[in-house]
């Protein structure tokens, strides 16, 4: 029950700026002139995310909906369907490099992904082979160490894998949590002792 609560991403954005995280500003909504209002205030532009999981099928064919940016030329052009349904917005801001920063248990592990070199990993990372993209473990800043730490404390869980903007200035921002996120590809790519941090939790009373 607590995995499932905790992948909204909205209130992960309230939750994470309560503790002091930069949060990308960000507005869900049907209202097209509410919309419109929200994309003239993103100087540098705005993008659309899926708010659950994007993942879906389409005749029988997987799917899954990235983040993307949204040209002023789509949104014109899709404003008045954003009656149909809520729409996810969120500045777009400008990234030097990406970090999946994921906690088990006690140990945590702040992955490095450089995103920006690689074509069609721009905006979302994972719409490429991660093959692709050179991952490093670095440290995370105390700040934001003992910021994601209490975000899982109080959410009650023990294991989680948030994502990170790092800006061109060295300002790290809040993105999202995965409750429930993949990890075993960055031990693959690092040589971090993930999986024996897994089990040590998963051994622990």
């Amino acid at each position: 029950d607590e995995n499932r609560r905790h992948q909204r991403k909205f209130p992960q954005l309230r939750l994470a700026q309560s503790l002091g995280l930069r949060v990308p500003r960000s507005i869900i909504t049907n209202d097209p002139d509410q919309a419109a209002a929200f994309f003239d205030t993103c100087p540098n532009g705005a993008i659309c995310k899926p708010m659950l999981m994007g993942s879906h099928y389409v005749d029988g064919e997987h799917r899954v909906a990235y983040t993307r940016p949204v040209p002023p030329s789509e949104f014109s052009a899709l404003r008045q369907s954003i009656l149909l349904c809520p729409t996810y917005l969120q500045e777009s801001i400008a990234k030097d490099h990406e970090l999946r920063v994921t906690i088990i248990g006690d140990e945590l592990f702040c992955c490095r992904i450089d995103s920006q070199g690689v074509s069609g990993a721009e905006q979302d990372w994972r719409a490429v082979d991660t093959a692709k993209l050179p991952h490093t473990i670095v440290p995370l800043p105390e700040k934001i160490d003992r910021a994601l730490r209490d975000y899982l404390k109080h959410c009650g869980l023990r294991f989680g894998a948030f994502d990170l903007i790092v800006t061109p200035e060295g300002e790290y921002v809040f993105l999202e949590l995965n409750p429930n996120g993949q990890w075993y590809w960055i031990e693959l790519a690092t040589g971090a002792p993930m999986a024996d941090a897994m089990a040590h939790l998963l051994e622990a009373p």
